[in-house]
Order: structure tokens, then sequence, then C-alpha cells
């Protein structure tokens, strides 16, 4: 199971330009569990203003007790569960672990070289806080692995927990789905209660996407498969799929003509202000094409009061898309007037 979280500049005076993204990946390997951490660091550069990676750190935790796995889970759940958002710490044991790091160092005559360092461990600390959640060594590195808890920032101050909750879900549907022992919750309350926002249960049918269709293009008893080959086939699943959590989807919805032309969006959930755009990339579909058809499109729904949050759901099996987080920072912005947040399923 794989998972984006776009992040931000947690530092008290954030770059504009910069922007964070965590990849989370989890897998149950038989004796345990494998985690991955990933967090890619992007500016804009240029006169393009195209993103470029300038950082990354990787923190990979291998053969991860099953119970001490639980209680990292259970520990993220009491977090957002408290009104007060105490401290919480964990420590994890008897793992073999590897933190590695990468930069680009600015050298003489505007170039630039790669830098890089990586060592092992076997024993790591997890401290959640208001400001924080970190991962540090327990022998005493000089070294945090730090994932922002919010993905918005305001005057200096983080101004929700949407990261956590995000990272908490994630963890979730693997115990649901992947998991191979069996979890016990009747000692807590439902991990279900944390309530999802509709931009939450959106993007949370995104990420699951793969995972339904996959399973209809392999039909048994000589049936046609139902394959996801263009943008029509995934706008008809998905169509399927949001009447789950919304009563009122409009598809194909025009709104106000502007300049000329009377843009439509592929869906409408009016009552909350979200419209929905759905790709594919493919051969005759390109990843540049894609972007210029985006930036395009958001200046059009940008002009309509319907619509004050756009979700791109770009479904790309074939990995035609070379570098998902700086394509997904490229293309996501938190405009007050249209806020754009983007899914990308590989």
């Amino acid at each position: 199971m794989r998972q984006y979280i776009s992040s931000i500049d947690y530092t008290s005076n954030p770059d504009p330009n910069q922007s964070i993204v965590v990849e989370v990946a989890i897998e149950d390997i038989g004796d345990g569990v494998y985690l991955r951490f990933k967090k890619t660091v992007a500016v804009l550069k240029g006169s393009s203003q195209e993103p470029k990676e300038i950082s990354s750190k990787t923190l990979e935790m291998d053969n991860i007790n099953y119970d001490d796995f639980e209680g990292l889970v259970e520990v993220l759940f009491e977090f957002l569960e408290s009104k007060s958002k105490p401290i919480f710490s964990k420590e994890l044991t008897s793992f073999d672990g590897t933190f590695s790091e990468k930069e680009k160092v600015s050298t003489s005559f505007q170039s630039e070289r790669e830098q890089s360092s990586n060592y092992g461990f076997e024993s790591l600390g997890m401290t959640i806080g208001e400001f924080y959640f970190d991962f540090w060594p327990s022998e005493g590195r000089d070294w945090k692995f730090r994932i922002p808890p919010s993905d918005k920032i305001s005057e200096g101050q983080m101004e929700n927990h949407n990261n956590l909750i995000e990272l908490y879900y994630t963890f979730v549907d693997f115990l649901k789905t992947e998991y191979s022992q069996e979890v016990d919750w009747a000692d807590q309350d439902d991990p279900t209660a944390i309530q999802r926002s509709a931009v939450d249960k959106v993007e949370f049918l995104f990420e699951r996407f793969d995972q339904i269709a996959t399973p209809l293009q392999n039909r048994s008893r000589e049936r046609d498969p139902v394959s996801m080959q263009d943008e029509y086939d995934v706008q008809y699943l998905l169509h399927g799929l949001l009447k789950l959590y919304f009563d009122d989807v409009r598809a194909e919805e025009y709104f106000k003509r502007h300049a000329g032309k009377n843009p439509r969006i592929d869906f409408l959930l009016e009552e909350y202000g979200i419209g929905i755009e759905v790709k594919r990339p493919s051969e005759n579909r390109t990843m540049e094409s894609i972007r210029i058809a985006l930036a395009e499109d958001k200046e059009l729904y940008r002009k309509d009061s319907s619509c004050e949050k756009l979700l791109i759901f770009i479904y790309d099996p074939e990995r035609r898309i070379e570098n998902a987080p700086e394509f997904k920072m490229s293309l996501s912005e938190e405009d007050s007037n249209l806020e754009t947040r983007v899914t990308i399923v590989q």
C-alpha cells in the first residue's frame, strides 16, 4: 500500500515556493511489517516555475514486530482523539532500520553536486505533539525524521492535523485490507470515529481506485473485462463510487460562460463546493498535455463560485508520470479562490 501526503514548510519563515511531499509505503511481509517514509523537498525555480527536487530523506523499517506496529497506530489514534493534544511517545525496537539522506549542494559556476549519507539502526523513538511528528534513533544520533502534522500554515501556526489524520487512515486501511493478523479494537473506540470531511472521502476513493478497478479487468466465465483505458472509463467507475458517499453528484457539469468558453467539469459536488477533474495518461495523452490542460481548466473554474476546491485525480497505472511528487506539486495550490489538491495513483 502506498500513499502520498502533501505537506508544508514548517519553519517559522516558510518559503512559498517550497513544497514537501511525504510518500508512505507499508507492507505485511509475513514476519512483520515493512514501513517506509520518503520525504521530498522541492522548490519552484526559473521563469517556467518548474518544481526541482533539492533534498530527500528516507526512513525504512523492516520486520517491525506486529505488536509494536499496532501500538504505533493506537498512539496515533489516541493523539487525534485527545482534546488537549498532549505529547505521546512510543519506542519501536528489534527491527532492521535504515536512514538515508540526499541533498543537492551548490558549487562554483552555478553547478550542483549531490551529497548523500546513510546508516542503519535497530531501535527508534516516535513522538507526536501539537506541532511535530518525529522519528528519532534511540542511540541519540543527531537527526530526526519529521512529518509536519498539518497541510496548511498561517502566520507561522499550523491550522489542522490533516497529515496525521491521513496517515492514520492509511494505517487503518492497511489493517483492514492487507494485514495478516487479527486486530482487536474492542478495548477502544471505533477507529473510524474520527470524522472524514467531504474532501477526505473523495480522496479516499481516489486512493483505493486501483484496488477496485484491477479485479474488474480480470473477470471470469468469459465475461468482458471492465477496462480503464481512457478518462471516460475512469469517470464511469468513479461516478458510481462517489454515490457511496454523496447523493448529489453532478457529472459533466457546465459552468458559466467566460471569455468565449463554456467550461465543463467532470464532477461537481455543489453542496460542498468541490469540483473533480479526472485525467488518464496514455500514449497520446502525455504528461505535458495534461499539465497544460489542467492549467487552462483551473483558470476557468476559478471564475465560478460553485467550485471552491478542485480535486484532481490522475490514474496512471502504467507509471507514465516519472516523478509523481514533483508533478503533483506543480499542479497543487492553496489559492483562496480555488484550492487545488492532486492525487496520483500509479
